[in-house]
């Protein structure tokens, strides 16, 4: 759905105020109500009552829940300061609503993101008139203590990373909503800038502590002593190891280059600001992905980052960080290093891992983005009452360069009316029939597993895919999945 971010505002609040309540939505229980104000570029904009309520999407944890319309208070507000351009409209019929923000043309470069069709879902869509951004999220009903009547609440903070793609950042403190525009980053919650003693020495923390997601057997030890003279001691063995090459693929990361680059050979810079860039240069060269001068995927370290997910919406690379936008760009590695990241309830989308894989994908760029891309367009759904996860899958003639061969698993080309079980031991290849593949080229191949069983795959773009001596000219990472006791995981994780 596109919308003519020309459209004003006013008649879209009519609009939402009329739609915002969608009966079939799960309803709350026991809602605990809180006070809230939102407010644009340090005006009040408009109070309301937001609730605390857990978030199915995320283990349960209790976040804060907001009225779908009075986001277009927000927008009314913008109109009426001349910005035109932004608009918002919802459609909550059936119990998959969207809500639309569109945003200037020039905003977004590329669309993106997967819409969810699952219950108590909603997609957040900001959209130009040529490219949509999707921002899936959970939905539920309550009661709006203003109207009396039940209506729709959102998560706010997918409301806010969907926000950050239309330039508009917010920072929330549990009663404020603060939403600002016309800047390239989020108002710090202190005002404070993180520097590049502080982010080297949490990044160091962080992936030791997560070291699990792809590492579990790295060892996560310091292996150099630093002699710079602005770095406490304290902090020696994390910053010498850091600005040293790694002795050997024990150590937590493989790379062939120095994370971080000292200012001289005396002082690290502890002082300096740190930028998103430099920190994606730092993952970049941890990862092992440039060993033997290979060519970094999607072109630089930034690229790369923006493409699997780690990074802050709106903020410029280049740009000071403060403190919370560092823990934010923090956190957003976490669905990176564990391969997936949930889009609704029981589907997973994936994504490729590629911390700590040294060079094993390939050499050759645009296939390792190829085969990249495919393996993140795939969104996996649980059945737990059956015990079972299925997938839809682009697949490729026989003999395309791009592969996709997965083990542990039954697939169906007639879109499930019947199912096949690989019998070779090297599980189904769409390039290779006598591994399983068909000789016929079906345009969407449905794979199914058992959840708590779990399944492998992998895809690989190839010189002569027939062959069992083709050569590999970039892929994925195998990814091993499944779901147990109510939780998706991967088999990196124990």
């Amino acid at each position: 759905m596109k919308l003519n971010p020309l459209l004003s505002t006013t008649a879209l609040l009519a609009t939402m105020t009329a739609s915002a309540v969608a009966p079939t939505p799960v309803m709350a229980s026991n809602v605990d109500y809180q006070p809230t104000t939102l407010t644009l570029n340090g005006e009040t904009v408009v109070t309301a009552q937001h609730i605390v309520a857990p978030d199915p999407w995320n283990g349960g944890q209790v976040t804060s829940w907001l009225p779908v319309y009075y986001l277009g208070d927000v927008m009314q507000k913008l109109f009426n300061n001349g910005a035109t351009r932004y608009g918002m409209s919802w459609n909550g019929a059936g119990s998959t609503g969207t809500l639309t923000i569109g945003v200037p043309d020039g905003t977004l470069g590329a669309n993106s993101g997967q819409a969810q069709s699952a219950p108590n879902s909603m997609n957040i869509e900001v959209s130009t008139q040529t490219h949509t951004a999707i921002f899936p999220a959970p939905r539920l009903t309550a009661i709006d203590p203003a109207s009396g009547k039940p209506t729709t609440y959102v998560p706010e903070y997918y409301v806010m990373e969907a926000l950050a793609k239309a330039g508009i950042q917010s920072t929330w403190n549990g009663t404020v909503w603060a939403m600002t525009t016309g800047t390239t980053s989020a108002p710090p919650a202190s005002g404070t800038t993180e520097t590049k003693l502080e982010a080297a020495v949490s990044l160091w923390n962080f992936l030791a502590a997560n070291a699990k997601l792809q590492r579990p057997n790295g060892s996560t030890a310091t292996f150099a002593m630093g002699s710079y003279t602005d770095v406490p001691s304290q902090d020696e063995a994390i910053i010498g190891s850091l600005t040293t090459m790694p002795y050997g693929t024990p150590y937590l990361y493989d790379g062939n280059l120095p994370a971080f680059q000292p200012d001289s050979s005396n002082t690290f810079g502890s002082s300096d600001p740190i930028t998103e860039a430099e920190l994606d240069q730092a993952l970049l060269n941890l990862s092992g992905l440039t060993s033997n001068n290979a060519p970094i995927p999607y072109g630089s370290a930034v690229n790369l980052c923006d493409a699997t997910g780690v990074e802050v919406s709106g903020l410029d690379p280049n740009a000071p960080m403060t403190t919370t936008e560092f823990q934010t760009w923090l956190q957003s590695l976490i669905p990176m290093m564990r391969g997936w990241k949930q889009v609704g309830t029981d589907a997973f989308q994936l994504i490729q891992p590629w911390l700590f894989a040294a060079s094993a994908m390939g050499s050759n760029a645009q296939a390792v983005e190829n085969s990249w891309n495919a393996m993140d367009s795939i969104v996996i759904h649980v059945d737990p009452s059956t015990d079972t996860m299925t997938m839809q899958a682009p697949d490729y003639p026989l003999g395309n360069p791009m592969v996709l061969k997965f083990q542990s698993a039954s697939y169906s080309l007639n879109g499930g009316q019947t199912w096949i079980t690989p019998t070779d031991s090297l599980g189904y290849s769409s390039g290779y029939a006598p591994d399983g593949g068909s000789y016929s080229t079906p345009s969407t191949i449905l794979i199914r597993a058992k959840a708590s069983y779990g399944m492998y795959m992998v895809y690989l773009e190839a010189q002569n895919p027939l062959s069992t001596s083709s050569i590999t000219l970039g892929g994925t990472m195998p990814l091993a999945f499944g779901y147990r006791n109510g939780q998706f995981f991967d088999y990196a994780q124990g």
